[in-house]
């Protein structure tokens, strides 16, 4: 099970360039990561808890990424194209980019996948994809900046 919270602005920094992405509908997920299983049972019976702690995850659909405003520090004509250049220069020597869902708190992610794809039907191509984040290291506890609203 992971927590859920929908985006609507998205920084993505490498200290030298900040882009500035204004989305729909993305969701920053948050998942337990456990010492092997969740719960072992204890001699007594008792069920006991192996929460190690808590990984971030962003899925970016290129299509929702393609309709959004991006924004460039200092740069005022920026696009999603301008951003995977600069992103795949600054992978090439780093192994992380920092991220925050509202200033001025970064966290650190690791691009875990890019997958892009077209579907044909009744011969109309279709594409599809996305760029995936996974959080650098385990957190311990969640801010409430990055908790679901209660319902």
């Amino acid at each position: 099970m992971a927590l859920s919270s929908k985006i609507t602005e998205l920084y993505i920094t490498n200290n030298t360039w900040v882009y500035t992405f204004k989305v729909k509908d993305v969701a920053l997920d948050i998942g337990q990561v456990n010492y092997g299983s969740p719960y072992d049972e204890a001699i007594d019976g008792s069920l006991r808890s192996n929460i190690r702690g808590y990984r971030m995850s962003i899925d970016l659909p290129i299509n929702k990424i393609y309709d959004s405003v991006v924004e460039k520090a200092g740069t005022p004509s920026a696009t999603f194209i301008t951003f995977l250049d600069d992103m795949l220069a600054h992978m090439q020597s780093n192994d992380f980019i920092r991220i925050s869902l509202k200033l001025p708190d970064y966290y650190n992610f690791i691009p875990d996948m890019t997958s892009y794809r077209v579907a044909y039907t009744n011969q109309i191509a279709r594409a599809s994809g996305s760029l995936k984040f996974i959080g650098q290291g385990i957190i311990t506890t969640i801010d409430s900046a990055l908790q679901a609203p209660s319902v």
